[in-house]
């Protein structure tokens, strides 16, 4: 299934995960990189995070995880 990608930015992690929901090495006011996206045709969103800004490596987490760990600092949507 198509993967849609809504929006991309800039996020702070707050509250570092320890891996929780499978989030490891984010630091407490460390900045990320992420996508929001969902499946094409799917209602439910979620993240995919970026440890470093130069490469293709993500974790996924669902939205109460992001907003739970990390708080959006630039968002811009993203025209499919």
């Amino acid at each position: 299934m198509a993967i849609e990608i809504i929006s991309k930015g800039k996020c702070e992690c707050y509250n570092a995960p320890r891996g929780d929901a499978g989030l490891e090495g984010y630091e407490i006011r460390d900045t990320y990189k992420f996508e929001k996206c969902r499946k094409k045709g799917k209602r439910e969103k979620y993240y995919r995070l970026y440890h470093d800004w130069d490469t293709d490596y993500y974790e996924c987490c669902g939205a109460t995880q992001f907003a739970e760990n990390f708080k959006i600092l630039e968002e811009k949507s993203v025209n499919n």
